[in-house]
């Protein structure tokens, strides 16, 4: 489809006004589009100033301007390469193809830039144990890959002399480095100048800059007013990235999971994709084609739809440092933080990992700073002050294949590679009283290592809750979908979603255990409010997790499945249609 309009100035109102976009985003004019928003944010974005401080210097960094090159970054203008970017119409390779070198532990406050890219299957350039001493003396230019090349042009461009890049700031075959590297991506990408988006490549070799397919034409035709107007064609730019009904494939970068928190993270994030700059910083996003920056622009919810939200009215107004250790989450006046960090999980839970061990670390940047500001406990991606709600999160039963689960806790949902969610509103809920986490215990004195819990963490819990045996039968028509009957003499209205492909022919035992019940229908106290209009029939809506008895005698079960059933309160038959009303609280260990 072609874009029709006229260029901002010189339409009579004949035609839309629509701003030209670089066609190129290597191009100067790209360029001054960027530093443009640089510019706008720095001066009047309060809640993104955090990115024009001086920070100290992650532990490693690239230093662009290293001082066995003759250019000095503090003396390199824009302006005195003018010429050459004129006559080449981009930012040229030549003037800029200068070797690097890595640099370690400086005792700095400096700027730097952040690049964000897919390794794909290529391997690029890593830094190793073996080539770490070579590296802090010079990286020849040549071994570098394509984006970070440009990467490496487009920050020299900026005036700034370092650029942090993972596989180059991080020793890939040192586990050590690697986990203390990871927790501290918050502080990384936060203190980051700007943080380049390599958005449409899914490998190093593709590079950072792209040109348009279809150039802009330019036409001057007559109008009703007996005038000539300039009008453009180019292509329409679809800002709805991902979206199945307009056929738009997901670009590679935002499909990998690693990005998320290197996008929530950073106040700036500037998006190289196919066909223009997409700008996005704590105070809202902006494009080429719409370049006003906006907070909510009709576009923006396409090209990231809950990664931005979360970042401009959230993450990025730093929401949970209002959350304090003494207050906790399950009280109802913070359930505001415990939806979001379900729909962080929600998110983040459908992009893409290489290796499945890194579901928990891919995400430590974000659970760190908020362990840190709040002094919550993190307990293997969820938190044990709303533990009991936490727990709730269940396999997308709308995932194209079944989940197989690969590691331990079974009741984590790092433990499965598939897409979770968290189906029920929050302030409609209240903890069931019988319901209480005995272990583990907040710990005040708990390690000062950040990336302890990344390190081993909890694999046990041990919940008082009340028990209810149940039985699962198989899906007539689907071998990964099932029933669950928690009562064999009455029907209840169940929803039960397991976790994983089940093995009914086992002989295992298996039981629900009931967490959180709905509050709006709690009719023993008289606190009654009908759901809906439509629905006058008072009922109570139960929610809890259902488990397979691993030692029976022990009490301790795996977590296989979410469930939730409604119970119609008719007079006073509530107690009779509540099976988990008799039963008495157990001690239980989930493994």
């Amino acid at each position: 489809m072609l874009k029709l309009g006229s260029h901002a100035g010189s339409s009579d109102g004949e035609f839309p006004e629509h701003s030209l976009t670089s066609e190129d985003t290597g191009s100067v004019a790209a360029l001054n589009t960027a530093l443009a928003w640089m510019e706008i944010c720095s001066i009047g974005h309060s809640s993104c100033n955090i990115a024009d401080q001086l920070h100290p210097l992650p532990t490693r960094i690239l230093d662009v301007f290293p001082e066995f090159l003759s250019t000095d970054y503090s003396t390199y203008q824009l302006s005195n390469c003018q010429e050459k970017f004129t006559e080449a119409g981009s930012i040229p390779s030549s003037a800029n193809s200068l070797d690097v070198r890595l640099r370690s532990n400086i005792n700095e406050n400096a700027r730097y830039v952040c690049l964000s890219h897919c390794w794909g299957n290529k391997q690029p350039i890593r830094l190793l144990k073996s080539n770490k001493d070579k590296m802090e003396k010079r990286i020849s230019w040549a071994e570098l890959p394509l984006t970070f090349q440009e990467a490496i042009q487009f920050t020299r461009s900026l005036k700034v002399r370092y650029i942090w890049i993972d596989s180059l700031c991080i020793i890939q075959d040192d586990k050590e480095d690697w986990l203390r590297e990871s927790v501290s991506m918050h502080l990384i990408f936060r203190h980051s100048y700007l943080t380049i988006g390599a958005t449409k490549s899914s490998n190093p070799e593709q590079g950072l800059f792209s040109k348009a397919p279809f150039r802009s034409q330019a036409y001057r035709i007559p109008t009703n007013h007996s005038s000539i107007s300039d009008i453009y064609i180019r292509k329409e730019l679809s800002h709805r990235l991902g979206d199945p009904e307009e056929g738009d494939p997901i670009p590679p970068l935002l499909k990998r999971a690693w990005v998320y928190q290197e996008r929530l993270l950073s106040s700036r994030f500037l998006h190289f994709t196919e066909d223009e700059l997409v700008w996005e910083c704590n105070s809202g996003t902006a494009c080429e084609c719409h370049p006003q920056i906006d907070q909510y622009p009709w576009w923006s919810t396409a090209l990231a739809p809950t990664e931005t939200f979360l970042k401009v009215t959230h993450f990025g107004n730093d929401v949970f440092s209002h959350v304090s250790h003494d207050s906790g989450w399950p009280h109802i006046s913070n359930w505001p933080q415990v939806f979001i960090w379900h729909r962080i999980v929600s998110e983040y839970s459908l992009l893409q990992l290489t290796f499945p061990e890194d579901r928990l670390p891919a995400l430590a940047g974000i659970i760190a700073p908020i362990s840190l500001r709040t002094g919550l406990d993190h307990v293997q991606g969820l938190w044990l002050e709303s533990l009991l709600v936490d727990l709730l999160w269940f396999v997308d039963p709308d995932a194209r294949h079944p989940a197989r689960r690969h590691t331990k806790p079974s009741w984590s949902w790092t433990s499965i590679m598939a897409p979770v969610l968290y189906d029920f509103t929050h302030e409609n809920l209240k903890l069931v009283p019988d319901a209480t986490v005995v272990h583990p215990k907040t710990n005040p004195n708990r390690s000062t290592d950040p990336s302890a819990p990344f390190r081993s963490g909890t694999t046990v819990l041990v919940i008082s809750g009340k028990l209810l045996p149940c039985k699962i039968e198989q899906d007539s028509k689907h071998n990964w979908a099932y029933h669950l009957k928690l009562d064999a003499d009455i029907t209840l209205q169940n929803e039960f979603c397991s976790d994983e492909v089940l093995d009914l022919e086992t002989s295992s035992e298996y039981y629900a255990l009931l967490l959180v019940r709905n509050s709006y229908t709690d009719v023993a106290s008289g606190d009654y409010e009908p759901p809906s209009f439509f629905d006058s029939t008072p009922y109570v809506q139960n929610f809890g997790l259902v488990l397979a008895a691993e030692q029976l005698d022990q009490l301790s079960f795996r977590r296989i499945g979410y469930f939730s059933h409604r119970v119609n309160c008719v007079h006073d038959a509530r107690e009779a249609r509540d099976g988990f009303y008799y039963v008495d609280p157990s001690m239980v260990r989930l493994l």
